[in-house]
C-alpha cells in the first residue's frame, strides 16, 4: 500500500504544521535537505525506545518524505494496522526465515592487487 496519507493534498500541510510544532516543543531540530536524487535508503536504526518512531513519523511529516518503512509485525494489529500502513509501513514477521528477517551482507572491502607493478 502506497503511503497515501503523506500524499493527501488536505492532511500533508496538517501533518507539516503538527510536526513542526511538537519538533520544537520537544526541542528536537532538522538538519540537512533531502537528497535531490529519485531514489536513496534512509535508515534510522538503532532505536532505543518507541519514542524513537514517533520521533520518525515527525521528521518525515516536516521533511515530507513520502517513504516506506519496516517494523514488526504486532504493531500491525487492528486499530492501528490501517494507518500505519498508509503512512507506508511495511510489516516483518520475524518468526519466519525470509529475506528480511536474516541478517543483512556486510560491505564489500577492496580487494589488494597481488600483481607487482
Amino acid at each position: 500500500m502506497t503511503p497515501i496519507l503523506l500524499n493527501n493534498f488536505i492532511l500533508r500541510p496538517l501533518f507539516y504544521l503538527l510536526a513542526v510544532v511538537l519538533l520544537f516543543l520537544s526541542g528536537w531540530k532538522t538538519r540537512g535537505r533531502v537528497p535531490e536524487i529519485h531514489k536513496y535508503v534512509l535508515i534510522a536504526a538503532p532505536h532505543t525506545s518507541n519514542w524513537d518512531f514517533v520521533f520518525f513519523l515527525l521528521i518525515i511529516f516536516k521533511l515530507r518524505l513520502p517513504v516506506y518503512w519496516m517494523g514488526k509485525r504486532s504493531m500491525f494489529k487492528w486499530p492501528f494496522q490501517g494507518l500505519l500502513k498508509r503512512l507506508g509501513g511495511i510489516p516483518v514477521d520475524r518468526s519466519v526465515k525470509t529475506m528480511w528477517s536474516l541478517p543483512w551482507p556486510k560491505p564489500l572491502k577492496p580487494q589488494k592487487s597481488s600483481s607487482s607493478p
